[in-house]
């Protein structure tokens, strides 16, 4: 029900593909007319192309049915015939079902639906009948649709029973061919009837129009006239309107009029509060034709065709014509909103364009046979038309579908919404109003071609986009440094020439700066340090520039800045050096750096007439900024002079940091014990035998250390992070909290276990100076005596809430009940977006209003972070859905702000089990629905407790399948694409479980991932990667590059290097020969810097999964990667079309522009080696050229290999 100030209206929404079609297009219009009729607003939600197919372009199709909104939607009427998905038809139907929603069904059947349906079978009885009792036909040939379909067979069975009644044999070679619903297959049935000999039957019956065209036409072209040599009879009368230039058939037509009554009334009764009506069954009535000799040619009839063919085909053309104007208009546009104003003026009378906000930069992530959301939070409408009035870039909730639904309900009876989308890249929809379009004749074909345009003409523009993006960043690639994003030498001079260009004289300021001891930073603190000091006299720099100047920076510590000046140049230089000086001293004191960033200054000024004299005058002032850097070697004391206790042995400093220690806390019990003394950012440990095992030989903080190791649990995640940002914002800023503390489980054994963590701050100021904590192991009392969860709310801990849930089963021993398990979705967003004040109100909100909401038999309790449970008794499945729902409603009121739930319910059948069973069980539900935008609801099933099953054999034996080198490596060559000879390995690994037999990587990765194994894993496929080349070596055995993965995980601490070099070292190999493949964001800060650190290393570096096309390459100059690897999905996906190769051919051109190598991942076929050959890919890896085999098999291989091509050479031709 929409709901305005003034008017409610009721809403019937109409799921169909192929308005452009007329049957499908009458029906909507004759079912849209009664329903309006009956009070009724209607919203058609309409794709051009079926789903049959489970394509990329089907996918993208589908999206039309998000937009479907059930809080405004009052009842659904679906047209299964024409979507061809069960899949999707479910997927509305169980979306629909969980909001009441109901749903009718044309010509389809399905459980909790009204089913409409056609009487195919006893309209074809008549069709029959007819020809057998009027005219007198006993010779009968039926041509069938498709041999095994089920509409096929049940017309089939229907023409027999006619003849049975008629005691006439039914013959099958001579009385039934197939036509398979179309033209060809009929014609050659006809062919093939009249050249076997047969004497030609009286009449055919064809099983629909289409056919029965089909079969007079062939007939007509052997000499066969009908009605008087033979009678034809069609059915369904779909094809007929369009065709004029044949007989006229007889036939039977659907009743539009009952259908649109039937879904009218249907409709009408459910808003009404009727029980859900019986199935109907919708009948056909006979229209007799000339082609059965009922009738004889009807002028006014067909010339009233006739007109109406011309208007239709009028209509086809001047569509055609419109969309070779808007390619025409819209071809030469650069800007998006002008592109968009251009093609408004196609747009029918009353449209709208609606895109995502970041269609342009951000692919949507599909996920295979899932219904995956599509469209932004928010909306920009970039053009509504309402007649001769034009809006743009309007902004809008995306649930409220159109930023003016309000007037347009108001004002029309019926909304037509359609896709927009690249492939499966869903990128908006075009709606319109469809009072007119369902009137007029070629209407909704001129939608299809506008929208099939506006989606060419937006894909044209997004890859020009890109492109130009692509080519504007590579050309800055040359002048930009790109750690200070300021210009590097070339820039400089570049910037310098294009000032003096048309200057015979020019007088410029020139300051040259050098930044003290910035080895010592990156030696003390590490190069992520250095490069932080080195951006903080970048920026310090560009304050002084302002918008005239021009500044770079010359190699590691050098920068240079010239501005140009009119006034007193010793007034303006000091200040420029006075202003870089101020913000130097800005970032000493904000920054809480255990370091001072200072500089080397030399300034000087002078009029210019070349390039020569800047250089001259930058050398000039090279020699003042080097006399003022000896200078303070011999006058100042070191910026980094070390602190009073440094100096001290190193005994005195421990027994210092461990007074300290017992000065903060009074009383010692069984806790792990840390200190950090900030000034010289070194942590102390006490350790003892209840310390968690990822703080043992650990070479980062005690905080940090619990973080990088993976343990901490995934519904915990959020907590710790939380407290984690709060210390460092106390680091960076001031101490806004003198104490902390967090409960949380670390996962490092069988079972989770609690752990309490408490720290200090202490300091002058408000500025760190020491922080002290401790981390104990809790007891069950403990946890049982404590609010664990209490860092964001003060609702139950799960302990208790376990103990609730047994008591309500003992209770209620005859009661059904369920457990419901639900979290917010991106509820990081709300944190990001909002702030994490805003996100802590939130989740006290939504504890306050599950503990209002809980009846005498229902519990409900916070489990972690953003997840919450309820214990509630259930009749049935309808009856726990309105539950969920209304728990829903109650939880979605918070500041209006826009957020959704998922829900994962376990029906409580076997109470014997543990309640953290029953929890685990709910909890995998809800995780099974994550990634469906559509689901918000599922169900606990057994495929589920497989999964619970795996997951814990997984968990419980991965430390001992390590220990116990269960982990076999596999090798999969690369190939050279041109020579045909490997170049390299790439190392995989597979698990040979004693158990289990072979598990390959996606039973265990994703979850190693997860829990943090991942970084064990990769030390060991790293030593194992070492060992074969190393063995490869003495056996003198010529070695091929191996490369091996780098997991996320490894990239948030580069202490991973230092693990890469000692196993270097220890198997002396050169490092050219251990290839690292990193599967990640570029555009990540981090991961940049990260690989800045591995190239310093030496090691070669290869980005894996490449895949998300130009928009990565924006970013690639900003890296030091050596090789892309082309994602097997983003490569055999692409090769599927001509617009994908050209998407291919440009990745792989633009990548070699900036001198990166390629490999192939995927390739399967001869044909696709060609291609990319052809377009200069170097490398090639995939089942075309080998599997990945064990190391021996490897070797095999590649002695096989190099013999055949020995061989091969030796041969004379």
């Amino acid at each position: 029900m929409y709901i305005g100030k003034f008017h409610k209206y009721a809403v019937a929404g109409i799921c169909l593909v192929g308005m452009q079609n007329d049957h499908a297009a009458h029906i909507v219009k004759v079912a849209s007319d009664a329903l309006i009729k009956k009070g009724f607003k209607v919203m058609i939600f309409n794709a051009f192309t079926d789903m049959f197919y489970d394509t990329p372009y089907s996918k993208g199709e589908a999206s039309v049915y998000h937009l479907i909104n059930l809080d405004i939607v009052d009842v659904l009427v679906i047209m299964p015939e024409t979507i061809k998905s069960e899949w999707i038809i479910d997927t509305i139907i169980r979306y629909a079902n969980a909001e009441k929603i109901p749903v009718i069904m044309l010509d389809g059947s399905h459980n909790g639906c009204t089913n409409i349906t056609y009487d195919y079978g006893r309209s074809l009885e008549s069709v029959v009948e007819h020809v057998i009792t009027e005219h007198k036909c006993t010779d009968l040939f039926f041509m069938a649709g498709t041999k095994g379909n089920s509409f096929s067979e049940e017309r089939i069975e229907a023409f027999k029973r006619v003849l049975a009644r008629h005691n006439i044999e039914f013959n099958e070679k001579t009385m039934l061919g197939y036509g398979d619903f179309w033209d060809a297959p009929t014609k050659k049935t006809i062919s093939d009837l009249i050249a076997c000999g047969r004497k030609m039957p009286q009449a055919i019956i064809c099983a629909n129009d289409s056919m029965a065209i089909a079969a007079m036409k062939a007939l007509e072209e052997h000499g066969i006239k009908t009605p008087e040599d033979i009678i034809v009879t069609g059915f369904d009368a779909i094809y007929q309107e369009r065709i004029y230039s044949t007989t006229r058939l007889t036939t039977a037509q659907m009743d539009a009029d009952e259908l649109a009554t039937t879904i009218a009334d249907t409709a009408y009764g459910y808003i009404k509060g009727s029980e859900k009506p019986c199935d109907k069954h919708i009948h056909f009535s006979m229209i007799l034709g000339q082609s059965c000799g009922c009738c004889d040619f009807d002028v006014a009839y067909t010339n009233k065709k006739l007109e109406q063919m011309n208007k239709y085909n009028l209509a086809l053309y001047d569509a055609e014509s419109k969309m070779a104007s808007l390619y025409t208009n819209t071809v030469n546009c650069d800007r998006l909103d002008e592109l968009t104003k251009a093609m408004g003026r196609y747009f029918n009378y009353h449209a709208a364009l609606c895109l995502n906000d970041d269609f342009l930069t951000k692919e949507s992530t599909v996920i295979p046979k899932a219904y995956h959301s599509v469209f932004t939070e928010n909306m920009t409408a970039h053009v509504i038309r309402m007649w001769s009035d034009y809006s743009y870039n309007i902004n809008y909730p995306a649930k409220k579908v159109l930023p003016d639904l309000k007037e347009l309900i108001k004002r029309y009876n019926t909304i037509m919404f359609c896709p927009l989308h690249f492939q499966e890249q869903v990128i908006g929809y075009y709606a319109a109003v469809a009072d007119d379009l369902l009137v007029n004749p070629g209407s909704f074909y001129y939608v299809q071609r506008l929208v099939e345009s506006i989606n060419q003409t937006l894909e044209n523009f997004r890859i020009e986009y890109l492109l130009r993006n692509a080519n504007n960043e590579l050309s800055l690639t040359h002048s930009m440094d790109p750690l200070t994003n300021i210009y590097n030498r070339r820039g400089y001079f570049e910037r310098i020439s294009e000032f003096m260009h048309g200057n015979e004289k020019c007088d410029i300021i020139l300051v040259s700066c050098d930044m003290d001891r910035l080895k010592e930073i990156n030696d003390t603190y590490g190069h992520s340090e250095g490069d932080i000091a080195i951006k903080a006299v970048a920026d310090a720099i560009k304050t002084g520039c302002g918008k005239d100047g021009i500044c770079a920076r010359f190699g590691g510590d050098e920068f240079i800045l010239t501005v140009p000046y009119n006034t007193d140049k010793l007034r303006e230089l000091s200040r420029l050096v006075g202003e870089i000086q101020t913000e130097i001293d800005k970032f000493n004191r904000s920054a809480g750096k255990p370091y001072e960033v200072s500089i080397s200054v030399g300034g000087s000024y002078g009029t210019v007439s070349s390039v020569e004299d800047v250089n001259e005058l930058m050398r000039s002032t090279d020699r003042l900024m080097y006399e003022q850097k000896r200078m303070k070697k011999g006058e100042r004391a070191p910026v980094f002079q070390p602190v009073p206790e440094a100096q001290e042995k190193p005994d005195e400093v421990l027994e210092g940091y461990r007074s300290r220690i017992h000065e903060i806390f009074s009383q010692f019990d069984r806790c792990t014990y840390f200190y950090m003394d900030y000034l010289n950012f070194k942590w102390y440990i006490i350790e003892n035998d209840h310390m968690p095992e990822c703080l043992k030989s650990s070479s980062v903080g005690p905080l940090r250390a619990i973080w990088l190791s993976g343990a901490v649990h995934p519904d915990d995640k959020l907590i710790y992070d939380s407290f984690c940002r709060k210390i460092k914002n106390s680091f960076d800023d001031k101490i806004t909290d003198t104490s902390l503390s967090v409960n949380i489980r670390l996962c490092e054994g069988d079972k989770p276990e609690w752990y309490g963590i408490y720290v200090q701050l202490s300091g002058k100021d408000g500025k760190m100076e020491e922080i002290a904590g401790s981390i104990k192991k809790l007891e069950i009392n403990e946890i049982m005596s404590i609010e664990i969860l209490d860092y964001y709310t003060t609702t139950d801990n799960p302990i208790m809430f376990h103990d609730m849930i047994s008591q309500r089963l003992t209770a209620y021993p005859d009661t059904k009940f369920a457990l419901v398990q639900f979290d917010i979705k991106r509820f990081k967003l709300i944190n990001e977006n909002y702030g994490e004040d805003a996100g802590t109100e939130m989740l006290q909100f939504i504890s306050r209003q599950l503990s209002n909401f809980c009846g005498k038999k229902q519990v409900g309790a916070r489990m972690s972070g953003d997840v919450f449970a309820l214990l509630t008794p259930y009749e049935d499945k309808d009856g726990l859905l309105s539950v969920v729902s209304e728990l829903q409603r109650c939880l979605k009121n918070f500041r209006q702000y826009s957020y959704e739930f998922v829900f994962g319910i376990y029906l409580i059948e076997d109470r014997s089990i543990s309640v953290r069973t029953m929890c685990d069980c709910a909890a995998m539900a809800r995780q099974s629905i994550k990634k469906n935008a559509l689901e918000s609801v599922a169900f606990y099933n057994k495929n589920m407790q497989k999964a619970i099953k795996e997951r814990k054999f997984v968990e419980s034996h991965m430390k001992k399948a390590l220990d116990n080198n269960e982990f076999i490596i596999y090798l999969q060559p690369k190939f050279s694409i041109s020579s045909g000879e490997a170049i390299g390995y790439e190392a995989l690994v597979r698990w040979q479980s004693p158990e289990r037999g072979m598990i390959y990587p996606n039973g265990f990765i994703p979850l190693f991932e997860e829990n943090g194994f991942i970084t064990k894993l990769d030390a060991y496929v790293w030593e194992c990667a070492c060992m074969v080349l190393r063995d490869w070596i003495d056996r003198h055995f010529t070695p091929l590059p191996i490369s091996v993965n780098v997991s996320r995980a490894n990239l948030d601490d580069e202490s991973f290097l230092d693990v890469l070099d000692g196993l270097i070292e220890k198997y002396r190999l050169p490092k050219h020969l251990l290839e690292l493949e990193i599967t990640e964001s570029i555009e990540n800060d981090a991961t940049l810097r990260m690989t800045e650190k591995i190239k310093e290393h030496g090691f070669v570096l290869l980005m894996d999964d490449f895949g998300s096309g130009y928009s990565s390459l924006n970013t690639l100059q900003d890296t030091r990667f050596d090789v892309l690897k082309l994602d097997r999905e983003f490569f055999s996906t692409h090769m599927s079309n001509d617009r994908g190769k050209k998407i291919i051919m440009h990745t792989i051109s633009m990548s070699k522009d900036v001198g990166l190598g390629l490999i192939a991942e995927g390739v399967e076929t001869a044909d696709q080696a060609q291609f990319l050959e052809n377009c200069g890919c170097d490398t090639a890896q995939g089942y075309l050229y080998a599997k990945p085999m064990p190391v021996q098999e490897a070797e095999k291989y590649l002695k096989n290999t190099l013999q055949s091509k020995t061989d091969n050479e030796g041969v004379t031709p």
